[in-house]
């Protein structure tokens, strides 16, 4: 069990330099990894501890209970999360063409699409490139740091794309998935036909709950690849997210 915690603690470590180093000591969620190095090789100094001085390291029977029960259901209840994600991310081509895709946003630096919100319109990009009649939907407001709204800086993205302007309707006031969705059905003018959300593969399966549980439409998802170095983070953090959402009734 010792090394178990041991290598637990070093890979995670392992991996928080290599998000600081791609994305540097801001790195969204990055900490996360920091906190779970710390944990696993607390646990493993803990453990070597208690063999080397049983008598006093040592926990309580019913505490040891609490903790080993706690976090086999915790691990359970991640991999059970998980795995929704994970199938949420693979794409499966909808017999009808939905009416209008909701590209949904993801930060602005000035007003530059950041990497993974490039990697969203560029999925968006060419979907509509394979159906012309979608309309794309870019929603996002404008937050800290961002010289205009997000779905400004989308349209004109997906215009010096190629994406015919007529094609494009931008809805600039939401600053989270739930107002993303909510404020784009709001302006959708039919709302009998498909409909098709657009972002990222590890957010896709909480963006298409969160979007059944707001219209009777069909809604399905165009997800869009993101960097395989970071894909572990975004999973970790997308596990919380779903929770959040779970716990506040936006999916079910």
């Amino acid at each position: 069990m010792a090394v178990v915690f041991l290598i637990g603690g070093l890979l995670c470590g392992l991996y928080y330099l290599v998000l600081v180093g791609f994305s540097g000591l801001r790195a969204v969620f990055s900490l996360f990894w920091l906190f779970l190095s710390l944990v696993f090789l607390s646990g493993y100094g803990f453990i070597r501890l208690s063999r080397r001085f049983p008598g006093r390291f040592k926990l309580p029977p019913g505490l040891k209970v609490f903790l080993v029960t706690s976090a086999v259901l915790l691990f359970g209840l991640f991999l059970f999360v998980e795995s929704r994600i994970v199938k949420g991310m693979i794409w499966e081509e909808p017999e009808e063409v939905p009416g209008y895709a909701i590209v949904l946003g993801a930060g602005v630096r000035g007003s530059t699409v950041s990497k993974i919100l490039k990697q969203r319109l560029d999925a968006a990009v060419a979907y509509w490139r394979a159906h012309p009649e979608v309309v794309l939907v870019v929603s996002g407001g404008q937050g800290t740091g961002e010289d205009i709204t997000e779905a400004e800086a989308m349209y004109e993205y997906l215009v010096r794309a190629g994406v015919a302007k007529n094609r494009i309707v931008r809805e600039g006031r939401s600053r989270n998935t739930v107002e993303n969705l909510t404020n784009s059905l709001a302006i959708l003018v039919n709302r009998d036909e498909p409909l098709a959300v657009v972002t990222s593969d590890f957010h896709m399966f909480r963006a298409v709950k969160i979007a059944q549980g707001l219209t009777d439409q069909q809604v399905f998802g165009i997800p869009a690849a993101t960097d395989i170095w970071n894909l572990p983070n975004n999973l970790a953090r997308e596990f919380f997210a779903v929770l959040k959402d779970w716990f506040f009734g936006n999916i079910d």
